[in-house]
């Protein structure tokens, strides 16, 4: 994606004279295996989670650990950017239905639309 047709070049590249490196960039809601920073002899090593996000004060990716509930900060993780979540959440599957409320009585004018006729009437008397 470039400014113009006249410019083959994105901002970056004019800007810094060279490519930039998209290589750290994830999937956003991907599953991820994520490290555990000192486990036991007989824990997991790796954990899974959710990617969703950067951090903007550290170095690392945000995760989304719906096991514990809670968001967490890893440096670390193995990302299964292929693999899709399949609205899993604690081992049961999710069933959304579509609800539809159909609205039959009339819709209210409001009084900014009523100002807006007022003023249009206005002009045109004169």
């Amino acid at each position: 994606m470039v400014p113009t047709n006249k410019v083959d070049k994105t901002p970056y590249e004019l800007w810094y004279g060279k490519v930039p490196k998209l290589s750290y960039l994830k999937v956003w809601g991907c599953e991820a295996f994520v490290k555990w920073d000192m486990p036991d002899k007989l824990q997991q090593r790796f954990v899974k989670c959710i990617f969703i996000g950067y951090p903007n004060e550290t170095i690392g990716y945000y995760f989304y650990f719906p096991l514990e509930n809670k968001i967490v900060v890893a440096r670390y993780a193995e990302f299964m950017e292929k693999n899709l979540i399949f609205q899993e959440v604690s081992g049961r599957a999710i069933k959304l239905e579509e609800i539809q409320d159909v609205d039959t009585s009339p819709s209210k004018i409001t009084s900014k639309f009523l100002w807006r006729l007022k003023v249009s009437n206005h002009l045109k008397r004169k």
